[in-house]
């Protein structure tokens, strides 16, 4: 039988490689639930709603081909450290831009971008 301690460690570790993994699919979907508020504060129209999805899917095409190599190349460990420095650069660009009155809508493409980036090399990752 394991040790207590154990344990606990064990169960630290899932959760803390686990809370990128849930806060990558909030951060995909907070966009749409937020969509009313964003048009009615921000003044972010329904188009530029659907372009900051874009913004998220079309950059994981291309990493999902290359990530692979990337994980072999680098290593496992590796690429998930590396990987959540891009994405918690997007959540606080994205914060930024809804923090200005009005929103930056620029800012929060660039941050949607980093996120869908490393989205992808986090996803298969795990």
């Amino acid at each position: 039988m394991q040790d207590k301690k154990q344990v606990a460690f064990k169960i630290f570790v899932l959760l803390l490689v686990m809370t990128p993994y849930f806060s990558l699919f909030y951060q995909f979907d907070t966009i749409g639930a937020l969509g009313p508020e964003l048009e009615r504060e921000a003044n972010i129209s329904v188009a530029q709603i659907g372009e900051l999805y874009l913004a998220y899917g079309l950059v994981t095409v291309p990493v999902a081909l290359t990530s692979g190599v990337l994980i072999d190349k680098f290593g496992l460990n590796s690429m998930i450290i590396l990987s959540s420095i891009p994405i918690s650069i997007g959540a606080f660009l994205i914060t930024i831009s809804g923090a200005q009155k009005p929103a930056l809508y620029w800012l929060m493409f660039l941050g949607r971008i980093f996120v869908g980036l490393c989205e992808e090399l986090t996803a298969v990752s795990y």
